[in-house]
């Protein structure tokens, strides 16, 4: 089951606000560039969701998405975290 979603992030929003608005097609055309990898890689991300949802177990399996864990004065953050008593895997 998973307990806290993944969002599209800010930044990916704010690219493709800004493209509507440019008139320059030489940084419109970078602009694409940049936001067509970081589509790729968030279609990549997500696309794991299909192989979670295939987990035995789902209601003990609980998934948590972005987390960011406090250490002493740091934080510490984890793409993809799996808490499945009595284990807590992390994933890059």
């Amino acid at each position: 089951m998973i307990k806290k979603v993944k969002l599209q992030p800010i930044y990916m929003d704010k690219l493709q606000l800004l493209m509507n608005r440019l008139d320059d097609d030489l940084v419109k055309q970078s602009l694409e560039v940049e936001l067509s990898k970081m589509t790729a890689g968030f279609r990549g991300e997500d696309s794991i969701n299909y192989f979670l949802n295939m987990l035995p177990n789902q209601k003990e399996c609980q998934v948590l998405h972005d987390l960011r864990i406090p250490h002493e004065s740091t934080f510490f953050k984890s793409t993809r975290s799996f808490l499945i008593p009595p284990t807590f895997l992390l994933l890059k």
